[in-house]
């Protein structure tokens, strides 16, 4: 059941709830600005989503934060302005996947 109903973050639940009632209240107001509040509540509950991580523990592995995914390793001199010198440092680059199903 946990793969259909994905947990929902409890700081969630008063926005959602708002998103809510803001589509009754357009509904009373005009029948298609409540369908633009029917759309947009859903989006809000699948944006509160919690849904449990498995991160994998094989050795050698590099860990995405965030639903990313690893694209690129290599070395690269820091910016100037971050003052880390000038010597090359590992540099790990993530693409973020915005539409993630798990």
């Amino acid at each position: 059941m946990k793969t259909v109903l994905v947990p929902i973050n409890p700081a969630g639940w008063p926005f959602i709830a708002i998103f809510a009632v803001i589509a009754l209240v357009l509904a009373y107001i005009a029948q298609p600005l409540g369908w633009v509040g029917v759309v947009l509540t859903p989006w809000c509950v699948y944006f509160f989503r919690d849904p449990d991580r498995v991160t994998p523990t094989r050795e050698g592995l590099v860990i995405a934060p965030a639903d990313g995914r690893v694209c690129l390793i290599d070395e690269a001199v820091p910016p100037s302005e971050l003052d880390m010198g000038d010597e090359a440092l590992q540099r790990v680059c993530i693409f973020r996947t915005y539409l993630t199903f798990m």
